[in-house]
């Protein structure tokens, strides 16, 4: 456990200074299955990776922003000295984003700082964490580790399924958080 945290520590690092200083004419691997220390499965993906997948092949897809990297389930250590998992770290030159995928098929509702509402279709209702407290917390875990870099090179992105009906108000942007269907990751980052 400690050695896959130690080597994400240098993986991020060395992904966000090379993003960075980079001429822009190479650009590392960006295979989601090799991210995901999985190279040998691709015939199966478990529905619970398909959507972080999703995000992964449309991010892989951004142009224009010379050397980028894209990182899957980095385990960071939290304040607790526990760890946390971000979904997706997307680094280039414009800086990096932390994504929280989400793939719901209902309807996301803000409900206050700390959770929000789920209401599926057949009309049950169900509170969930918000997504935008629970990747801000992943945010300030990770500038812990690249505490070199400004807070500015930072943005929050929580991506939901195209299918997701998001009921969100923007005066919430105070936590400065893009929230957005899939079909709109592309285009923001």
């Amino acid at each position: 456990m400690i050695g896959t945290l130690i080597r994400n520590f240098d993986i991020v690092k060395k992904s966000f200074v090379d993003a960075f200083n980079s001429d822009g004419t190479n650009t590392p691997i960006n295979d989601y299955y090799y991210e995901k220390g999985n190279i040998s499965l691709k015939l199966f993906i478990p529905k619970s990776d398909y959507f972080e997948m999703k995000c992964f092949e449309d991010l892989s897809k951004v142009y224009g922003c010379g050397l980028k990297k894209i990182l899957t389930d980095l385990m960071i250590p939290n304040a607790t000295g526990e760890t946390t998992q971000l979904d997706i770290a997307f680094i280039n030159r414009s800086g990096i984003y932390v994504v929280e995928a989400k793939n719901y098929n209902c309807i996301v509702e803000y409900n206050d700082d700390k959770t929000w509402l789920r209401r599926e279709f057949n009309g049950s209702v169900s509170k969930f964490q918000s997504p935008i407290k629970q990747n801000e917390n992943h945010i300030n875990n990770l500038r812990k580790i690249l505490s070199e870099y400004d807070e500015s090179y930072f943005n929050s992105i929580i991506t939901f399924a195209d299918k997701c009906v998001i009921r969100y108000d923007a005066q919430y942007e105070k936590y400065n958080a893009k929230v957005l269907n899939l079909k709109d990751l592309k285009k923001y980052s």
